[in-house]
């Protein structure tokens, strides 16, 4: 597993070639990842970021719904990110993930997606606000979470996210990506339109 905090060094590092390709999230501060967007613009380069699941087959049928114009205008999105994770998790040489100066924490490991899926289908964020959870753990990292967010259409959304709870609602567990966690095919987005609703993974 990659450390998050790492890829700005990377990055930077091999800015010279054609592309540079990076996994999520870009940078682990605005100010780091403006260094390597700034870089691969003086040398004319492209950056690929790692959003793979704007590729998976779920997401595709929800983008062409959507584009097709089934749901109408989409008033509001509804999202849950939700699993708990093993204690070995955060041990051994993953254990960057307990400190949020290395990019630790479920926003910037996991959430990341989310957002960007959103925003894929729905348009860019134009404010959020973010609420912390209680921790269980006790590290120097965020566990638990709920947003409220504005869209640039108007649209407004809600998520929670948490690795520290017993829960079926994950990407992972709702389309069967990651083999690695049992699939559940329990809701994790919901979009709310004039001419309907659909939920993913059932696109329904």
């Amino acid at each position: 597993m990659r450390h998050s905090a790492l890829h700005i060094r990377f990055g930077v590092s091999k800015v010279g070639a054609d592309a540079v390709g990076t996994s999520l999230p870009l940078s682990t501060t605005s100010e780091s990842g403006k260094v390597l967007v700034e870089e691969a613009e003086k040398l004319g380069r492209k950056i690929l970021v790692g959003h793979h699941r704007r590729f998976n087959p779920y997401t595709i049928q929800a983008k062409n719904i959507i584009s097709r114009g089934e749901l109408g205008q989409i008033l509001a999105i509804q999202g849950t990110w939700t699993c708990l994770k093993p204690k070995d998790y955060f041990e051994g040489s993953t254990s960057w993930r307990k400190s949020s100066a290395n990019g630790g924490g479920v926003v910037l490991i996991n959430l990341v997606h989310d957002v960007d899926i959103l925003r894929y289908l729905c348009g860019d964020v134009v404010k959020v606000y973010c609420q912390r959870g209680p921790s269980t753990r006790g590290f120097d990292v965020e566990e638990t979470g709920a947003m409220v967010l504005t869209f640039e259409s108007g649209a407004v959304g809600t998520f929670v996210f948490s690795d520290a709870v017993a829960s079926p609602h994950s990407w992972e567990g709702a389309t069967g990506e990651n083999p690695m966690m049992p699939f559940t095919g329990q809701t994790v987005y919901t979009f709310f339109g004039t001419k309907g609703t659909f939920s993913i993974p059932q696109l329904t």
